[in-house]
């Protein structure tokens, strides 16, 4: 293509030229001709098909730029405008699909970005223009805690909740066992004192609040058992005696599963229920096999 095209030359003559100059064999010709095209304000479809070819052909991968972005001159938009038979809310069906046949893999990118020069002059948001999806973060690593978070935390509280708990009923049955004369007082007034902090604590330590009614509860059978030993209650006073004692508990378990929402109260509610309807069959000279089942009927009726 010569350097210059003399300002006498039509319009015509000049497109010629320039279609002349893309192709020829040279990539920096085809460039300047490309450049050419960006200083004028007319363009033809002969023009805009034979940048449409180089921009998907092109041996020359700068030369297939240059061309890709011609076709978005606002001289070749008009150019599409006035030869496109589609309208445009059928272009952006069509361009629609063509976006999702690249993300599916069915056509080339470079291909999408030509057509869409074609039929995407007044329509917003181009494939080139869609942002890449914002890259996964990558997990964070958590920090390694430290001894004091480790002591201190809420699984190694309960742990030793429950482990102190273990050791204050052990201990209240050994006291219990080896001095008589203060047993009982003392038995009662550490029963008290967990079943009252046991209440206390409920809406601001939930947890603690249930191990220590936890505790509360099975010091008041021990309070029973001494009692019973300084009574010393015969055969039968001894059986009315602690299906007594079980009824109550039943009742305190009872409470304590409203009071808790616990399933485990609910549990030991049924196993003392069960263990009071057994001492009450214990009561009758040799009970028949059938009042053991009459009392177990009673016992799932009620639980």
């Amino acid at each position: 293509m010569p350097e210059a095209i003399e300002s006498s030359a039509t319009p015509q003559e000049i497109l010629a030229e320039i279609q002349k100059g893309l192709h020829h064999t040279e990539a920096d010709e085809r460039l300047k001709s490309i450049e050419k095209l960006g200083t004028l304000n007319y363009s033809s479809e002969g023009v805009l098909h034979l940048l449409e070819k180089i921009a998907l052909k092109d041996r020359s991968k700068k030369v297939r730029a240059a061309a890709l972005s011609a076709l978005g001159l606002p001289v070749h938009q008009q150019v599409f405008s006035k030869s496109t038979p589609l309208a445009k809310p059928t272009r952006e069906i069509l361009l629609k699909e063509m976006r999702n046949w690249v993300e599916e893999g069915l056509v080339d990118k470079e291909l999408v970005e030509i057509l869409e020069k074609r039929y995407a002059f007044d329509v917003d948001g181009t494939l080139s223009q869609r942002a890449e999806p914002a890259p996964r973060p990558r997990p964070v690593e958590k920090p390694k805690r430290s001894l004091g978070q480790v002591l201190f935390s809420e699984s190694s509280i309960k742990i030793a909740l429950y482990l102190g708990a273990f050791f204050i009923i052990a201990a209240a049955s050994i006291f219990a066992a080896a001095i008589e004369s203060l047993r009982l007082p003392i038995l009662l007034i550490f029963t008290l004192f967990f079943g009252g902090a046991s209440l206390g604590l409920k809406k601001k330590l939930p947890q603690p609040s249930f191990t220590l009614f936890i505790v509360f509860s099975i010091l008041l059978i021990i309070d029973f058992n001494v009692i019973a030993d300084m009574l010393g209650f015969k055969s039968l006073g001894n059986t009315v005696f602690w299906m007594s004692v079980f009824a109550f508990m039943t009742g305190v378990w009872g409470l304590a599963t409203w009071f808790f929402r616990s399933r485990f109260f609910s549990l030991t509610a049924f196993i003392t229920l069960g263990i009071s309807l057994f001492h009450f069959a214990d009561l009758f000279d040799s009970p028949p096999t059938d009042l053991y089942l009459l009392t177990l009927s009673l016992l799932s009726l009620v639980g």
